[in-house]
Formats: C-alpha cells, sequence, structure tokens
C-alpha cells in the first residue's frame, strides 16, 4: 500500500470512538468487558456509559489506527490481526528506518507524527489524522499545537512515488 491510500483509508475513520488498546474492533459488551480488565485506568467507571453508547461502531486508539489499515492491507477491510504489525506509538518510531525532526516535516501525506506515547498520520497541508482520545475519538486537526516531535516513514508503507529524491 502506498502512502496515499493509507490516508485516503484513515480519512474514513474520522468520527469513530477512541478506545485504549483497539485496533479497528467492532466495539461491544465483551471488548469493553476485556478491555476493562486489560486496562483498568483507562476504562473507569464514568466513561462506561459512553462506551456503551459506542457499540456496534468500530473504535481505535492511536496506534490502532495505524494497525489497523496495516492488518486490513487496505484492500480487503477485512480485519486479520498480524503479530509482526502489531506496534505500539513508540515502536512504530522506533521500526522507521526514516525518520526525522518535526522541524524538518517533509509535505508527504501519508507520513507519521510521533511525540513520545502518541502517533498520527500527515494528511497533508498542515493537516493530522489521529485517534485524540476519549474525549475526541478520531478527528482531522491542525498539526500546529499537537505535541508532534517527530515525523516517521510508517514501517511496510510504500513511499517511493512520494518522495524519490528521499531515497
Amino acid at each position: 500500500m502506498n502512502n496515499q491510500q493509507f490516508v485516503k483509508i484513515a480519512s474514513t475513520k474520522i468520527g469513530l470512538p477512541y478506545w485504549y488498546g483497539t485496533f479497528g474492533q467492532i466495539a461491544s459488551a465483551a471488548l469493553l468487558e476485556t478491555k476493562r480488565k486489560q486496562y483498568p485506568n483507562q476504562y473507569t467507571a464514568d466513561k462506561i456509559p459512553t462506551y456503551r453508547q459506542q457499540f456496534g461502531k468500530q473504535v481505535f486508539d492511536c496506534s490502532g489506527l495505524l494497525k489497523y489499515i496495516l492488518m486490513t492491507d487496505g484492500e480487503t477491510k477485512t480485519l486479520s490481526y498480524n503479530p509482526a504489525l502489531d506496534y505500539s506509538a513508540d515502536s512504530f518510531y522506533q521500526k522507521a528506518t526514516k525518520k526525522g525532526d518535526i522541524s524538518t516535516l517533509p509535505e508527504i501525506p501519508g507520513i507519521a507524527l510521533h511525540r513520545p506515547g502518541h502517533i498520527g498520520i500527515y494528511a497533508g497541508n498542515g493537516k493530522v489524522i489521529e485517534a485524540r482520545g476519549f474525549a475526541y475519538g478520531v478527528v482531522k486537526s491542525d498539526l500546529q499545537g499537537r505535541g508532534f516531535l517527530h515525523w516517521l516513514y510508517i514501517p511496510h508503507v510504500d513511499y517511493d512515488a512520494a518522495a524519490p529524491d528521499l531515497h
């Protein structure tokens, strides 16, 4: 999959809920119970009514949005878990072979944006698509002010047509 396809798929997820520890599963009572046991500090009692209202919707956390796109290959839309692609926000950054300081961000949609513990997808023109958090869900927002420190090429995404001068 190339970087343009990556952004296109990510943009179809704008407006969906954020659930910590998820990567495109469908929200359900069973998933909520699993995640409550796995991450009790994230799934607190005050949030449970909101989570229940989101049943039936696809849910993501920040790295889960990227993992979903990689694990569905962008075409089939059938999620097939692949542990080789199960990266956290920080491990996406660590595994990247091409990366740099945010001040050197190339204008290439589909590059990931990183700060410790969080990752998003650069959509181009100063915009980022990210699973921002419980109160926000998946959003498209201005890059400025979001605190990203680095950019990186996402492992397993083809950037060859985007910037041949960087190879």
